[in-house]
């Protein structure tokens, strides 16, 4: 279920306090939420195609 933008933005906000009181916030979305911070994006941590092959459960798709 998708926020509507007042809670998104809401959300956004209360996340975006939490980490500048030195907080951390672990979460995944398909929309950027623009919060100022440190992020990780797994993207930098796929295995290499030749690794994909010999394990089903490795091979997924962008």
């Amino acid at each position: 279920m998708a926020l509507d933008s007042d809670n998104q933005h809401r959300l956004t906000g209360l996340i975006q306090t939490h980490v500048q009181n030195g907080g951390m916030a672990v979460i995944a979305t398909h929309t950027p939420l623009g919060v100022d911070g440190a992020s990780l994006d797994l993207r930098d941590f796929q295995p290499e195609a030749q690794h994909m092959a010999h394990d089903p459960l490795l091979a997924f798709e962008d």
